[in-house]
């Protein structure tokens, strides 16, 4: 009996380390750590990744589609804060595009962001972000869509 229950400990153990291993290494565990957010591990991300070589340069984008429950656990719970949209016009002009580039996310007029500027040591939310760093730039955006319920994650790096 003794053994049995010893077994049982083990396997329970190694189930949970499992879980939190792929949890970390999911998209979701991924996003939550990036922008400091309670983000559902059930969320099911589409997402592109252009990262790679030898500095880890690209960009990573990301959509879920979240519940109400979601959105209100995102923006209450987290340890980061979301502000109430617009962004400011450096972050709209990078994710929105121009004559130049193609946009990275659909324009969100109602909606709640947070801005990680990764460049940055003090890791603080800035509100007013340059986004246009010299010869690099490293910063995270995550944006929902309440019109849509739609969370959108931005990873840059260069």
């Amino acid at each position: 009996m003794k053994k049995r229950n010893i077994i049982i400990a083990v396997l329970l153990t190694f189930s949970v380390l499992i879980g939190y291993i792929v949890y970390h290494n999911s998209m979701n565990g991924k996003v939550s750590r990036d922008l400091d957010s309670n983000i559902p591990i059930t969320l099911k991300f589409e997402y592109e990744d252009t990262h790679g070589g030898f500095l880890g340069d690209g960009t990573t984008l990301a959509e879920a589609k979240l519940k109400d429950s979601h959105i209100r656990n995102i923006i209450e719970k987290s340890k980061r804060e979301w502000i109430k949209a617009p962004m400011p016009l450096e972050i709209q002009e990078r994710v929105y595009g121009n004559e130049f580039e193609e946009a990275l996310i659909p324009k969100i007029d109602n909606g709640y962001w947070t801005f990680l500027d990764r460049y940055r040591l003090d890791n603080e939310l800035d509100t007013k972000p340059n986004v246009y760093y010299e010869h690099t730039g490293n910063y995270s955006l995550g944006v929902i869509d309440l019109d849509t319920n739609t969370l959108y994650y931005i990873k840059f790096d260069s």
